[in-house]
């Protein structure tokens, strides 16, 4: 596997530190992804089964119908005079020379581009958390207190002593802890009568090797995060390996809402705002993802927020006009308008998809469908504001919640969506413990991802099942994935309480152990 030279890493970002530390046998997974994905493609008939599946292909990102555009551009029509082609015109232009054998290997070069971007992520993520300050309690510690270390000497211990010295002894300290003042107390009065308490224990000797104990014990303890453990989760999903397989445009998206972030980690604005307009112009709702790349950049040099907002918001902007510009210019016209941006504002076509639109507008009276068409589309953009505003100190947690956001309102959402913030999630690790509802919303998820084909299978060959069934596990999938979000918002919320609440984080934890 490649990896960066430390001179042009250092160059680019030199507030990231190297990956050098890294456990090589941690690389193996990855490459276990790449493998399967070749192996699939190439010995099995899966890559022609889930093109076809409506989980991975959508009419904004399906390859059968790419393929239609594609002939048609390649024989001088009009690529969306047939109006099966809702796609970005410069994709056309990159699969023009291409050779079919090489389609496979570009696709599974796009997951593998895709895992290095969520790599170089990861290691930014387990920065902030080295250097995240957590106020020590200003309160004087009782319970929580780790026992103090005896100093080494050469003198011999004194034994345990044994069960009868114990019974002699053990109403005179009784009594002691009694007679003691309240300010004073050594062992709370729930443990008095605690023979376990009473009998005296060794405690453990401080060697010169011997690690200092934390003095904030109210402070939780999180696992590291490995950077490279990142990569392989998004190589192993199930969801993205189907998504590569079916290979779906989305990977385009995704490739470029990934080094949008990654060009913001290390501080090049102009190259972050260039991808975030790319993946603009490819789906659309990325922009929202403007949002937390600024938040990168603000930090990273240590300007205010609106400040670095009127730097890039240009920059993006003209980005995105050049994009269209140039698609002009391959096209002719500006019929990829609504051909493309069209379809996905206002979702002419009804395919089944696991999103919630298609079934809610087939049921829909034609005088309301515009108003619920800017209601849905609303929806998916009136968070960015109050989520950056919020979570502003975490970007990448925002980058989570805004990819969540898209997945689950879009007008298309596939389960490419869907892989890529659970890679955001993992990335956040340190919540696990916060939250409520975690058993509740991933068995909901695996069964809706069981019953979800399961349901399609029985509505549309079996015959012996109808729309509502498909609709109705979807609606279980959405919901899963809403109360993910909720639960997740709360539990970054309750982390930073319990952070900047030194002395209350005490006395909650007092209260648990009792």
């Amino acid at each position: 596997m490649s990896k960066p030279s430390s001179t042009s890493f250092e160059k680019d970002s030199p507030d990231i530190s190297n990956h050098e530390d890294e456990d090589p046998v941690v690389r193996i997974p990855v490459w276990t992804g790449i493998a399967l994905r070749l192996a699939l493609f190439f010995y099995t008939d899966a890559s022609s089964f889930f093109k076809h599946r409506v989980e991975t292909s959508t009419p904004v990102t399906s390859w059968k119908r790419f393929q239609e555009g594609l002939h048609l551009f390649q024989h001088g029509l009009p690529p969306y005079d047939g109006g099966v082609y809702h796609q970005a015109p410069l994709l056309l232009a990159v699969f023009n020379f291409l050779p079919p054998i090489l389609i496979p290997f570009l696709f599974v070069a796009l997951d593998y581009w895709i895992a290095r971007g969520l790599v170089e992520i990861a290691s930014y993520k387990r920065k902030t958390l080295q250097e995240e300050v957590w106020p020590e309690p200003t309160l004087k510690p009782t319970l929580l207190a780790p026992p103090p270390l005896e100093e080494e000497s050469d003198e011999e211990e004194t034994e345990t002593p044994n069960q009868e010295t114990a019974g002699l002894n053990r109403d005179a300290h009784t009594e002691q802890i009694k007679e003691a003042p309240k300010g004073d107390t050594l062992i709370p009065p729930w443990l008095v009568d605690d023979p376990a308490t009473l009998l005296p224990k060794k405690r453990p000797k401080a060697t010169k090797k011997t690690p200092s104990q934390p003095q904030d014990v109210t402070r939780p303890v999180d696992a590291l995060l490995q950077a490279e453990d990142i990569g392989s989760i998004y190589l192993l999903n199930p969801f993205s390996v189907m998504t590569c397989l079916a290979q779906s445009t989305l990977l385009f998206t995704i490739l470029a809402v990934i080094h949008g972030l990654r060009f913001a980690i290390r501080g090049n604005r102009s190259l972050s705002m260039l991808c975030i307009a790319i993946a603009a112009y490819l789906s659309l709702y990325p922009a929202m993802m403007i949002a937390p790349a600024v938040l990168i950049l603000a930090r990273n040099s240590h300007v205010g927020i609106s400040k670095e907002m009127r730097t890039s918001l240009p920059l993006f902007i003209g980005y995105a006009v050049a994009l269209l510009g140039l698609s002009y210019l391959l096209i002719g016209s500006w019929q990829f308008l609504e051909s493309t941006y069209g379809v996905i504002l206002f979702v002419p076509d009804l395919t089944p998809n696991i999103g919630l639109f298609w079934y809610f507008f087939i049921e829909m009276f034609d005088q309301f469908r515009t108003f619920f068409l800017c209601v849905f589309q609303i929806l998916v953009f009136i968070f960015v504001v109050p989520v950056s505003m919020v979570f502003k100190n975490h970007p990448l947690f925002v980058a989570f919640l805004l990819t969540a956001i898209m997945a689950i309102f879009k007008s298309y959402p596939s389960l490419g969506d869907t892989a890529l913030y659970l890679t955001f999630l993992s990335m956040n690790r340190e919540l696990f413990k916060y939250m409520r509802h975690s058993f509740l919303v991933f068995s909901a998820l695996f069964f809706a991802s069981v019953l979800g084909p399961l349901f399609y299978y029985l509505w549309l060959y079996a015959g012996s099942g109808n729309a509502n069934f498909f609709y109705a596990i979807t609606l279980v999938f959405a919901l899963a994935q809403v109360i993910l979000i909720t639960d997740t918002g709360f539990a970054m919320a309750r982390r930073e309480w319990d952070r900047l609440n030194p002395d209350l984080r005490t006395k909650r934890v007092e209260l648990i152990h009792r």
